[in-house]
């Protein structure tokens, strides 16, 4: 059929009203929603991949610290000590390789957090960079010179975020030595968890009784000797000291509450201690299998800043510890 000069007017007409009028408010409201959804998949997509690897970078710094395991076993032929020894912040510099007990401290090799000066506190004790000084106490350090420049550090547990390749400091700060640390995709340390440090550790798990709801336990004394006439004084029997240290001697045993403790949903969902303490766990409260240590990372932050061990589906395992069935 012929399309008349009338026809071929009436269809112009009607596109350029059509071009004019644009598109409708719903029709605005579907793009701006189908755009919407590709920006939120994009950016799940994008999320989950940098989660990813940094998931994979914890890995394999774990694995790193589980062969040195196996390296003090085969050398050794035991468990790592409960302590390490290391130089004590402040105190005067050691005479070349001689040890003095006035330039050394006995350090607990816990995956806890050091309540010395109360709760809110809560320095977390450096266990995987006291588990590297022992290995250098022993002439194992080169087993960590593969760890890649960007997960070795330097680290004294005082500070919620570990400052990548800083210079040693021995002459002052916090209770703890600056040692080489190990930390996982997201800058945080590396956990080590001793068998002589797992568990929960506080005065109410050492009674055989579960923290209150809402708050946390008791922190113990690591092993000063039984000041208070009671048996829950203290975690480890002096004995498990160091030769030759004092067990009643601060500057020898700088640390001396600790805290291994774990919440339960039930702990966040009543929270009671206020501001100044946040619902994050103290630990993963993991039990080491055959006596032999274990790592891990705490994974992702649980709340945009901080991670929580406690939440341990999210934790990054390589060996998976034993856990209390409830």
């Amino acid at each position: 059929m012929r399309t008349t000069a009338s026809t071929r007017s009436r269809n112009d007409r009607h596109a350029a009203a059509t071009l004019t009028r644009g598109f409708t408010l719903i029709e605005l409201l579907v793009v701006i929603a189908i755009v919407t959804i590709l920006v939120s998949l994009i950016t799940a997509v994008g999320s989950s991949v940098l989660s990813g690897g940094k998931g994979r970078q914890s890995a394999d710094a774990i694995r790193v610290v589980e062969s040195a395991i196996d390296t003090y076993y085969d050398t050794m032929g035991t468990a790592p000590p409960a302590f390490a020894t290391a130089f004590r912040p402040g105190g005067p510099e050691p005479d070349g390789n001689s040890f003095t007990y006035e330039s050394y401290a006995a350090y607990p090799m816990a995956d806890a957090v050091d309540v010395t000066d109360g709760d809110e506190s809560r320095t977390r004790i450096n266990a995987v960079g006291l588990f590297i000084r022992e290995m250098e106490n022993q002439g194992l350090g080169d087993v960590f010179s593969s760890v890649s420049s960007e997960l070795m550090t330097r680290w004294d547990g005082d500070a919620d975020t570990v400052e990548l390749n800083a210079e040693v400091n021995t002459t002052d700060g916090g209770r703890q030595p600056e040692l080489r640390t190990i930390v996982d995709g997201w800058g945080n340390p590396i956990r080590f968890v001793h068998p002589a440090w797992d568990g929960a550790i506080t005065e109410e798990s050492n009674r055989g009784n579960p923290s209150p709801v809402g708050e946390f336990g008791t922190a113990v004394r690591p092993i000063t000797e039984n000041l208070n006439d009671t048996a829950y004084d203290y975690w480890l029997d002096p004995s498990r000291a160091p030769a030759g240290f004092v067990v009643t001697d601060a500057d020898q045993f700088p640390i001396q509450l600790l805290r291994r403790d774990v919440l339960t949903e039930e702990d966040r969902d009543e929270w009671s201690l206020g501001p100044a303490v946040t619902a994050i766990g103290d630990s993963d409260g993991g039990f080491t299998h055959g006596g032999r240590p274990y790592a891990y990372s705490a994974g992702p932050p649980d709340d945009g800043i901080r991670s929580d061990p406690s939440t341990t589906e999210n934790n990054i395992y390589t060996s998976v510890p034993r856990f209390v069935v409830e």
